[in-house]
């Protein structure tokens, strides 16, 4: 067994030489980033070995157990032998050795090697884009976003001198916003505490009339304001705690406007403009409260009303919008490129979204992504368009179903076997500088104008599981790109996101079947050996040698011919037996790998 190892190493280190003589000397390479090149050239000489493994480790089998079987002395009479069946548990184990070797190189090695190179094909792609992107954004003024998209193209390209200098530029911008404002003075946004966020979710209305009349009584005014309107938002029109909190609401207004009154200037200078940021905050602009706040901040950072309006008006802005800057700064920008999908409403409509690229924010377990290049077609069940919206950059969170009201339910539908729904976030703002929000762009049709329907929106719920979006984040129009998970879990759900269920469905059963035909093909390599066993006391003759490469080719052309014949197979019998043709391919599969085992262990001499 020493030799049929040695010679399958040998031979596997002379053919990947070939591969990359080929590729170094012969092979065209696309436009890529600088000092790339070799990189990239060695991964694609793996890439090229690794495809042609199976007839090179096949190949050396044969040859090896030519040797092997040398060491026989004397001739068997008889099938199924018991020296037959010695030589059969050494083959068996090698069989199922280079078996798995050879999935773990399809399954592993070659998705990561694509992965790679398509990442280094599409780099300097993605690098013009991020480049061209930092630079709108700067002259913009929106250094934080800016900074984001020169940080994203110095990964791409560590020694961008474009990257650099728009980089040395947000700095520089950042240091001059810093001293125009407050010198020395850095101000962090404040968070709300978990107990006044349940007091202003969950409360009712008698529980914030309580703790506005418990601020009345501590001559706290502007906190009994605040929750005096809490109350009436959350109480029923007519009733006794609506009057009651529109009462205390006035009387505690009355109370601040008289403070107003006799404050002597130098509080005055400060009473005037929170007041105003109070009112923005009452009255429903959560945006200019929460910047006007913020400002305030920066020049009074003791004063408690501040930071306490400055931590709700963040929270109320966070509820709504997302900041430009959660954009991730280090490693890719992205981590998964062009994901499309059509997924259906329960009226029968249907969205169809496109999603250039996303990024998983870190230590989120997955359930926060940032989208890039968002836009979403809408058409009516009978397929006429009603409305579209383009979002440069969006964020998805996994909404938990449980915190839906009946309303949105309904309009989603089923959710009995679901956790949670992808819901996207379409606005987003710069979290320091009071800059336009950033919002969609929509587009109607005449009928949806004509009827008056034709309402914006500022977030966007999809009908779907949220793990079903992450499984569609790694959907591939190549199946054999996908993980092997990935391919089972989604050839349950094609048909649901608008993918051809038979050609993944295919996929998976080649894939799931080629480690057993892997056995099977290496077990019958043996019994070839067998017939061309070199006899007692042969040498090795250097003129052989020259046999391993011409029997390479034709076991190229008769794996590519055999794949091909099986994927046939498997469309055949998938318009036939749907997906029980998972279970009969295997064992179609395992009765292949029986013959193979009843092929080798019968010979004799």
């Amino acid at each position: 067994m020493k030799r049929v190892v040695a010679i399958t190493i040998i031979y596997c280190f002379c053919v990947f030489l070939f591969s990359a003589f080929l590729v170094f000397f012969q092979t065209e390479i696309p436009e890529l980033l600088p000092n790339s090149e070799f990189a990239y050239k060695i991964k694609l000489s793996l890439l090229q070995f690794c495809s042609l493994l199976p007839c090179v480790l096949i190949s050396a089998f044969v040859i090896g157990y030519t040797f092997m079987f040398n060491s026989l002395d004397k001739p068997i009479l008889v099938r199924f032998s018991p020296t037959m069946m010695k030589f059969f548990r050494k083959i068996l184990v090698a069989a199922l050795c280079g078996s798995a070797f050879l999935t773990i190189t399809y399954e592993v090695a070659m998705p990561l090697l694509r992965q790679s190179l398509k990442y280094m094909e599409e780099a300097p792609s993605l690098y013009s884009q991020y480049i061209k992107s930092a630079e709108r954004y700067f002259n913009d003024k929106s250094y934080t976003v800016s900074y984001q998209y020169a940080k994203a193209a110095e990964n791409l390209y560590p020694n961008s001198p474009e990257a650099a200098i728009l980089i040395d530029k947000c700095e520089v911008s950042f240091d001059h916003l810093l001293e125009t404002a407050v010198p020395d003075v850095k101000i962090d946004i404040p968070a709300l505490p978990q107990e006044e966020i349940l007091m202003m979710n969950n409360a009712t209305s008698y529980q914030l009339l309580q703790r506005a009349k418990n601020c009345f009584d501590s001559e706290n005014w502007i906190d009994a304001h605040y929750y005096s309107m809490l109350a009436i938002s959350a109480a029923e029109t007519g009733s006794a705690n609506e009057l009651d909190a529109k009462f205390l609401a006035a009387e505690a207004w009355n109370q601040l406007e008289q403070i107003g009154v006799y404050q002597d200037s130098e509080v005055e200078t400060l009473y005037k403009p929170k007041m105003k940021a109070y009112e923005m905050l009452v009255d429903g602009d959560i945006v200019s409260a929460y910047y006007a706040f913020g400002d305030l901040a920066k020049q009074y950072p003791k004063d408690r009303d501040i930071e306490r309006f400055y931590a709700i008006a963040s929270y109320e802005m966070q509820q709504n919008y997302f900041f430009f800057d959660e954009l991730p700064e280090s490693g890719m920008l992205e981590d998964d490129s062009n994901i499309y999908f059509y997924v259906t409403r329960p009226n029968g409509s249907f969205y169809v979204v496109y999603i250039k690229g996303t990024a998983t924010v870190k230590d989120t377990g997955g359930m926060v992504q940032l989208l890039r290049d968002v836009s979403v077609y809408q058409y009516t069940r009978n397929g006429n368009f009603e409305m579209s919206f383009y979002v440069p950059y969006a964020k998805m969170l996994a909404l938990p179903v449980t915190s839906l009201d009946e309303k949105t339910k309904e309009q989603i539908g089923n959710l009995d076997s679901i956790d949670s729904v992808p819901m996207m976030m379409l606005e987003s703002a710069d979290r320091i500088q009071n800059q336009e929000i950033c919002r969609p762009d929509f587009t109607f049709s005449s009928e949806v104008i004509s009827s008056g329907r034709n309402n914006s929106f500022s977030f966007l719920i999809l009908p779907m599981a949220y793990e079903d979006f992450l499984l569609l984040k790694n959907v591939s129009n190549d199946p054999d790109e996908m993980t092997l998970s990935d391919l089972f879990l989604f050839t349950r759900k094609t048909v649901n996101y608008g993918y051809p269920k038979e050609t993944y469905l295919q996929a998976l059963c080649y894939r799931i079947n080629l480690p057993i035909l892997y056995v099977a093909i290496l077990i019958l390599a043996a019994g070839i050996g067998w017939n061309y066993r070199l006899l007692p006391g042969s040498r090795f003759r250097l003129t052989w040698a020259f046999i391993l490469p011409f029997l390479s080719v034709m076991l190229y052309a008769f794996l590519n011919m055999l794949h091909y014949i099986q994927k046939l197979l498997n469309y055949s019998m998938i318009s036939l037996l749907g997906t029980a043709v998972l279970p009969i391919s295997i064992g179609v599969s395992i009765c292949l790998f029986i013959f193979s085992i009843l092929t080798f262990v019968s010979r004799k001499s």
